[in-house]
């Protein structure tokens, strides 16, 4: 449909669905029930990758940053980043492209 122009690197329903289970996995459901701080990290780490390519690095580091000494949970958080920062923004490929499957915005490299 897109050629070879677009590389499929990502299902947005499938990161929703790992990103809860990890959010499970680490002992943070109850934080993001109760807690702002870490629905605000848990929302944007999900919206990461409705972000045009260039920007995802630079929107990380204001996740992260949002992560302070003060946040409650904040050693499951800071694993929650590390574990989106591993799987998905340091994947080893000769191109960095994201095209989220069910949405319009399709990034081409």
């Amino acid at each position: 449909m897109f050629g070879d122009t677009v590389t499929v690197s990502v299902c947005w329903f499938h990161y929703d669905q790992a990103l809860r289970k990890r959010l499970k996995k680490i002992s943070l459901t109850n934080a993001y029930r109760n807690k702002e701080n870490t629905q605000e990290v848990f929302r944007r780490l999900l919206a990461l990758h409705l972000l045009p390519v260039v920007d995802i690095d630079l929107a990380f580091k204001d996740v992260t940053a949002v992560v302070t000494e003060d946040s409650p949970a904040k050693t499951q958080l800071e694993k929650l980043c590390r574990c989106v920062y591993k799987q998905c923004l340091t994947k080893k490929s000769q191109h960095r492209t994201v095209a989220v499957v069910g949405t319009r915005q399709y990034l081409e490299h």
